[in-house]
């Protein structure tokens, strides 16, 4: 359920127990000439999603307001609307469409005998539904994709969580029609975590890879496989026939768990995700060195696919990420959200709205899960010279981010997951932490100097913001994780309160008053 990537699959396990032993740290120090401007918000609609949802992992918002969440499952819901209700093996993906007014419009699974998962949703400028994810064999494809057959998985361990694996990309029609799927992965353990359309409908492609060769990338010699775990980005053709491009990213290590990619307007690719490796290809890199053994890095591609900057970004202990911590502006600069537990090293401004490290979480209050420390926002300029913002954001003890995009404005909201009952508020919806954890949804202004919105979200159990995304009218959605029996019904309902300790999601719409 919880799999942060901090600790990149137990590396360094001992060093976190070590930097997480003490529970509070001294409290942050918001600037005094930076306290918050308030935006009003209202919950327009918070609903379960069924029973049997394995967390939503990911939505989207197309022009009409409609909403797309995606994720996987373990058993058929029994909700109406539904295109494929027959569950087909262990989990299975499912993905659900539902009306700005709340309405379920539709529903579907997609699976196989074995593990299914999707982490990625994506709209396309035809009203297209693109999804991505992992998927076991006997996973339904279709003729003349890019890769009809399972790769293979040679290094599945017996009794692992996921079994056998390769990546996969879907396509559907705006009214839920399979259009077409494919995997894409080689003999080893290889998954997609993110994706992006852009305005062609090519699909921009972030994966987690130990093939080598991957199939997919072309024999010349212009990107190796560097260590056990690389990433994998890649550009894929709106058909799904071809993959246009593809380069490895890596170093000796273990690199790209939990990767996110962007496109930008011009046809740019970005893409984040953690590395213990001290060795990475950078180039005009702002950080030309790792700052401890776990960081973060971003690398920026032209739209020819040759690359333009590659750096590290981290400090002194750890930077985790999950997947959808990645945003880019309509100007091109790139805003990453990571997961800290570094009080030092990391770059602040003046105008940060937080300068300062507010705490780790000990037992019980997000040690050992995806929410360790707190969050931390910087923002880039286009051609990764400058630091145009960042931040600090958190409590005294555990937070960390799955969610982040960038409006129109370029203001940044953010989603995620909270242990602190302390976490900074602005005009909340919730005032209080109600379990340990919440969901919390934030919003800062571009330089990221003021918070103009805070809220916790959540019941009385294990609830955790596993995505977020934004629409044209500013609507802001968050989903993700719920355990919770008592979270208060707003607005359209689609399913009834969960049963509690059992998986469930929860889907929150905000709506500026």
């Amino acid at each position: 359920m919880n799999d942060f990537h901090i600790s990149g699959r137990g590396a360094i396990l001992s060093l976190l127990c070590l930097t997480a032993i003490v529970a509070v740290m001294s409290a942050g120090s918001v600037q005094e000439d930076r306290k918050p401007v308030s935006e009003g918000h209202q919950i327009d609609i918070q609903t379960y999603l069924g029973d049997g949802i394995d967390g939503i992992r990911d939505v989207d918002v197309d022009d009409e307001g409609n909403i797309y969440a995606t994720g996987g499952v373990t058993n058929t819901l029994g909700l109406p609307n539904s295109l494929q209700p027959e569950f087909g093996g262990r989990q299975d993906v499912i993905v659900l469409k539902i009306s700005r007014e709340g309405k379920l419009l539709w529903w579907r699974l997609i699976g196989g005998p074995n593990h299914d998962r999707a982490y990625a949703v994506e709209v396309g400028p035809d009203g297209a539904v693109y999804l991505a994810g992992r998927a076991g064999e006997g996973f339904p494809t279709t003729t003349g994709v890019v890769q009809p057959q399972f790769g293979g998985d040679i290094e599945s361990r017996p009794g692992s969580l996921y079994g056998r694996q390769d990546g996969f990309l879907a396509k559907l029609d705006r009214e839920g029609k399979l259009l077409w799927s494919s995997y894409f992965g080689g003999k080893g353990d290889d998954f997609i975590r993110d994706i992006d359309v852009d305005d062609r409908g090519v699909i921009h492609v972030a994966a987690t890879s130990v093939s080598f060769p991957f199939p997919h990338i072309p024999k010349t010699g212009k990107s190796t496989h560097s260590g056990r775990h690389d990433g994998v980005i890649a550009r894929v053709g709106t058909d799904g026939k071809a993959v246009l491009w593809a380069v490895y990213i890596g170093g000796s290590g273990d690199d790209f768990e939990g990767p996110s990619i962007r496109v930008d307007r011009e046809g740019n690719t970005y893409a984040a995700g953690s590395t213990n490796s001290t060795d990475l290809k950078v180039k005009n890199a702002f950080q030309e060195a790792p700052g401890g053994q776990f960081d973060l890095h971003l690398v920026k591609y032209g739209p020819n696919g040759e690359m333009l900057w590659h750096t590290y970004i981290g400090g002194p202990k750890d930077e985790g990420t999950e997947t959808h911590m990645l945003a880019v502006d309509k100007h091109g600069s790139p805003v990453v959200g990571i997961t800290t537990l570094s009080s030092s090293g990391l770059p602040v401004t003046e105008k940060s709205y937080d300068r300062t490290f507010n705490g780790a979480g000990g037992a019980g209050t997000g040690h050992f899960t995806n929410y360790p420390g707190d969050v931390y926002l910087i923002k880039y300029s286009p051609d990764g010279k400058r630091i145009m913002g960042s931040t600090y954001f958190g409590g005294r003890f555990g937070e960390g981010i799955e969610g982040i995009n960038v409006d129109e404005d370029g203001n940044v909201y953010l989603s995620g997951a909270t242990y602190s009952p302390d976490l900074p508020v602005v005009a909340p919806v919730q005032e209080r932490l109600n379990g340990a954890p919440d969901y919390f949804a934030a919003k800062f202004s571009p330089d990221l100097s003021r918070l103009i919105f805070s809220t916790f979200l959540g019941g009385n159990g294990w609830d955790a913001g596993r995505t977020s995304a934004i629409g044209r009218d500013g609507t802001f959605v968050i989903s993700g994780e719920a355990h919770s029996t008592d979270i208060p019904a707003k607005g359209a309902q689609i399913a009834p309160a969960g049963r509690g300790g059992k998986d469930n999601a929860v889907l929150v719409v905000l709506r500026r008053k």
